[in-house]
């Protein structure tokens, strides 16, 4: 719906399906924790930020500032990774009603935000910190970028690399996607600074701002890179690839660009989507060898947990082993 909002029926019905077929999304999909909720989060709060920002007169709907804070406060009694988005959401709509003089706006959810921030309160209040010592977090760079990029086509590089050792296929077409990014990146840019057009604005402030926020909280609690730590950033990455392949003239040249695009992702989600569904890499089961390995060890052997408990491994140990 908002692909096609954004872009017409063609380029919106590329997104989705884009969308629908991602490898990371279909990776987390698998799993227990929230992580498959917060891109759903993502796209609702880049989709209000736009409806707010296409407010000419200067009262907004208070039915949109509802649905924003809403969305905001199940965000984040979600997961930890809305608060990025968050961080990019007040940035964003900051700078326009700065840029724009709309004061009573800023005022009103500076308010709005407060509320947001107390509703907040008693979660945060049962949350630890997490990360610890024995973590190698991101080194900012060049090689990051690269790494978050392929991490919305292909889950986890490394397992990925490994499972298709001595078929080139999948490896061929990472630097494919490398200038594919390069080239969506650019025409983004050229199309925000020909046309001012708002909405290339606020998804290239989503594409960057979300990914450079969420590398900074792992930066502040010494946490490991992940490509899950990089899912809210899915949707809006995709639909700026759509988004700036629509703005191409003449129509045939774009049917064809996104033609090819679409036909691009799809190949490289194929791919992953095999992986995921055949190796076992992937399958979440890591307490298996685990325990198992345990089980081989001497009867004198002391395996020390940093949890009170570990159901999952005894899960495994008890019932699976015996």
């Amino acid at each position: 719906r908002v692909g096609r909002r954004w872009t017409g029926t063609g380029p919106g019905l590329a997104f989705g399906l884009i969308v629908a077929t991602s490898p990371l999304l279909w990776e987390y999909a698998q799993e227990v924790r929230a992580y498959v909720v917060v891109p759903l989060i993502a796209l609702a709060l880049l989709a209000l930020a736009d409806r707010i920002l296409q407010q000419r007169q200067d009262r907004v709907s208070p039915r949109l500032w509802a649905a924003i804070c809403a969305v905001q406060i199940v965000g984040l009694y979600t997961h930890n990774l809305t608060g990025p988005l968050i961080v990019w959401l007040n940035g964003v709509l900051g700078l326009a009603w700065l840029l724009g003089r709309h004061w009573r706006r800023m005022i009103t959810w500076a308010g709005l935000q407060i509320m947001v921030i107390i509703a907040y309160i008693p979660w945060l209040l049962t949350q630890s910190p997490s990360g610890t010592p024995l973590n190698t977090p991101p080194e900012p760079g060049l090689t990051l970028i690269r790494d978050v990029w392929y991490s919305y086509f292909l889950p986890a590089l490394t397992q990925f690399e490994q499972a298709v050792a001595g078929s080139a296929a999948g490896i061929d077409l990472l630097p494919v996607l490398n200038g594919l990014g390069l080239a969506v990146i650019i025409l983004g840019i050229m199309s925000s600074i020909m046309r001012l057009d708002q909405r290339n604005w606020l998804l290239m402030s989503h594409v960057v701002g979300v990914p450079l926020f969420t590398t900074a909280l792992m930066l502040a609690a010494h946490i490991d890179f992940h490509p899950r730590y990089y899912i809210a950033s899915v949707p809006g990455t995709l639909l700026l690839l759509v988004y700036s392949l629509a703005q191409i003239r003449p129509f045939p040249v774009q049917r064809v660009a996104l033609a090819v695009a679409t036909i691009i992702c799809l190949g490289m989600s194929g791919i992953s989507l095999h992986q995921i569904t055949t190796t076992r890499t992937y399958q979440h089961d890591d307490f298996a060898s685990l325990a198992a390995y345990y089980d081989s060890l001497p009867d004198d052997a002391v395996i020390l947990i940093p949890f009170d408990d570990e159901p999952a491994l005894q899960y495994y140990f008890d019932r699976v082993l015996d």
